[in-house]
This record gives structure tokens, sequence and C-alpha cells, in this order.
């Protein structure tokens, strides 16, 4: 669990608010972070949970990613979760990276 913490840490600290699509994805690709990226037709929540809520309107670019990690506290397995969002002027909206547990 704590490499888990540490990386969620790192990850957060290497996207800052003031950072275009292209560094956030150089950032997370020199991580190895497998990324997927969609252009936003239409206003749509992208990510809800107890504490964070993330709405995409139309034209925004979603950068995001949800990968296995090796964390484990019984009975539970963890995902990390990367969401970043951009508007149409290319100004980073929103960012979120967070473990996401996975249990039976």
């Amino acid at each position: 669990m704590g490499e888990l913490q540490a990386r969620e840490a790192k990850l957060k600290s290497l996207i800052r608010s003031d950072m275009t699509i292209d560094q956030v994805r150089a950032a997370l690709e020199q991580e190895s972070i497998p990324l997927n990226e969609e252009m936003e037709d239409s206003t749509r929540e992208v990510l809800r949970n107890r504490n964070t809520q993330i709405v995409a309107s139309a034209g925004d670019r979603l950068v995001f990613s949800r990968f296995r990690t090796d964390a484990v506290q019984y009975p539970c397995g963890y995902d990390l979760q990367v969401v970043v969002l951009f508007a149409p002027d290319g100004k980073l909206k929103n960012r979120y990276v967070a473990p996401l547990p996975i249990c039976p």
C-alpha cells in the first residue's frame, strides 16, 4: 500500500494546473501510464464518487487512465485512476488521481 500511495503522490505532483495537454500526455507517458483520450461532443459526467464529481462540456478533451497496481489490502486489490480534463482553449479544468479499490 505504501508504493500505491507514493505513486499516487508522484502522479498528483506531475500534473500541474498550468500544464498543456501535450505536457500532461508526455509526463504520464514518461511514467509508463497507459492513456486514453477523447473529445467530448456533449455535456456529460466523466467521474462521480463520494468526494468528487467531474463534468465535461462539449469541446473538452479528456485524458484518462485506469490501471492495475500490485497493491492489496485483503480482500481488495487496487487500480489507480487518473482523469485530466481540458477546456477547448487548452487550459486544464480539472484533475483527479486516486486509488480505486477492486473488491470481490
